[in-house]
């Protein structure tokens, strides 16, 4: 039997994004048919934990944010801070950030592409975006992290590690084989205007 694996950036950052997710969560539904494990790279991660891109029993699904060490020292701090009400800050504190990955979808629903236009073609003035609204731009990346979705005959338990940048691993059997498999985010290849510095 041959171990079939899908990858794919979904592209946190794009226009229609809602209707978007829609479309790429039909199309996980189609492809776990075919595949044993699925890797999301830019994918959804809500602080909650209640947005899942497959609602089968014939999956299992992990995802994880790559700011993983940033949302481990906010946990931490709430359960310093607020032992005795850990739980209705945490809540809250999760349906807030909920709101506000909300929002920034509605701002890339409209402006993804144009921000990802400016990102490549016109960096400096993107910068200066990042610097007057770090609302829309830096808090994005507490909410794209990457999810592996593995199928139920697979016995296997998806880790994340931090070695300089976040990955998912996890080790399992298949064909009499020790097989482990790796869910990276790799950063983007070089741009145009670093190609022509060479």
């Amino acid at each position: 039997m041959i171990l079939n694996i899908l990858s794919w950036n979904l592209n946190f950052i794009h226009d229609n994004y809602f209707e978007r997710t829609q479309n790429i969560n039909k199309i996980l539904k189609k492809e776990i048919e075919k595949c044993h494990i699925m890797a999301l790279q830019e994918a959804i991660s809500p602080f909650s934990k209640i947005y899942k891109y497959i609602d089968s029993e014939k999956i299992k699904e992990y995802t994880h944010n790559e700011f993983f060490k940033e949302i481990d020292i906010i946990t931490q701090y709430i359960q310093k801070l607020f032992p005795k009400k850990q739980q209705i800050i945490q809540g809250a504190f999760e349906f807030l950030m909920d709101k506000i990955l909300y929002l920034i979808q509605i701002i890339y629903n409209k402006y993804g592409e144009y921000f990802k236009y400016l990102y490549f073609n016109y960096p400096k003035v993107a910068i200066l975006l990042v610097l007057f609204f770090p609302f829309i731009f830096i808090l994005c990346w507490f909410f794209i992290g990457m999810t592996t979705i593995i199928h139920k005959d697979i016995d296997a338990i998806v880790k994340c590690k931090y070695i300089e940048k976040m990955f998912q691993y996890t080790k399992f059997n298949f064909n009499q084989r020790e097989i482990i498999f790796y869910n990276i985010h790799l950063t983007a290849g070089e741009k145009e205007f670093q190609k022509k510095k060479d």
